[in-house]
């Protein structure tokens, strides 16, 4: 081998451990990995505890909502009938009013 090649390997060989250097000094580590993951699945379970969260609220705001309106038909059944109930009292006080009337 000559000095020039010589020369010419040594640079290359420079080059590639100057390279490698960057690029370990840049290259995430099994830990910085590690941490990461953690911080991400942290805000995965406090993404997933408030949609839990904001679902129960929506199922319980269901059901209350369902129970006023079963308590309102509820209501207005009973309403239906007493107003039925009277209109046929008055129909029954009218028919013997007539009765007296016409007879």
């Amino acid at each position: 081998m000559e000095k020039d090649d010589i020369k010419n390997l040594q640079k290359s060989v420079d080059l590639i451990a100057e390279t490698t250097a960057k690029i370990l000094s840049v290259m995430a580590t099994k830990d910085d990995l590690d941490k990461l993951e953690n911080k991400l699945n942290n805000k995965i379970d406090g993404v997933e505890f408030k949609l839990k969260s904001e679902i129960h609220e929506l199922r319980t705001d269901l059901k209350s909502f369902k129970n006023e309106i079963d308590d309102s038909v509820e209501k207005i059944k009973k309403d239906v009938v007493d107003i039925v109930d009277t209109n046929m009292l008055h129909d029954s006080r009218l028919e013997k009013i007539e009765n007296k009337v016409f007879a």
